[in-house]
């Protein structure tokens, strides 16, 4: 059977972040302990990518994440360098890119219309009771990984009814889609979870069907 979504949005107190334009910022997040992905302690990650500003200059450090909503995660070399990637590339991860990231649905979403959102909610359980939802978590890499594993940080990403990049004029099919990444600090996993009957864009009127899912 399929795997539901984890309770997300106001009542599970995740925060909301939004702009009701195509490009926004998202939040820095930086792990008090680091995030291990491949040979690397990254102090800092970010969802969706860094583009130019209307006057053509690099936001500031303090707006990170600025870019159409992407369905990425990215782990930058510094909080001060973090570089474009619009659009995913056709042929997938070569294994060679410039910074490691993690394409949960890697394709161009629309928030502009005034339909769709995004929750997150960190959760840091280094000398702290743990939820209900990091034991679950905890539980699932257990299960799936047949992994003795104890959660110190994780973090939790929905993107809810998310439209199609320039969805002028139909914002009813929508994606609704989950990442939780969570470390203990030597060892990483995330969990990609995709809605039952909520992955709705129509690819056959999509300029481009691209997607990708993955990892680098």
């Amino acid at each position: 059977p399929a795997v539901p979504l984890y309770g997300y949005g106001a009542r599970e107190n995740d925060q909301e972040y939004v702009e009701r334009r195509v490009d926004f910022n998202s939040p820095l997040f930086k792990p008090e302990i680091g995030f291990p992905f491949g040979k690397t302690l990254h102090s800092s990650l970010y969802v969706s990518l860094l583009v130019l500003d209307s006057l053509g200059k690099r936001p500031s450090p303090k707006t990170l994440g600025q870019g159409p909503d992407n369905g990425q995660i990215i782990f930058p070399a510094s909080d001060n360098s973090v570089l474009t990637y619009p659009n995913p590339p056709p042929s997938g991860f070569n294994g060679h890119e410039e910074v490691p990231m993690i394409a949960v649905f890697w394709d161009n979403a629309d928030f502009s219309r005034g339909v769709g959102t995004t929750f997150y909610q960190e959760f840091s359980t280094l000398n702290t009771a743990k939820p209900p939802f990091v034991l679950d978590v905890e539980a699932k890499v257990r299960r799936y990984l047949r992994s003795s594993y104890s959660a110190v940080w994780t973090l939790k990403i929905t993107w809810e009814k998310a439209p199609v990049y320039a969805a002028r004029t139909d914002t009813r099919k929508t994606v609704t889609y989950q990442a939780v990444l969570t470390t203990d600090g030597f060892r990483s996993y995330i969990l990609m979870l995709y809605q039952d009957g909520g992955m709705q864009w129509d690819y056959t009127r999509l300029t481009s069907t691209n997607v990708l899912i993955g990892y680098t």
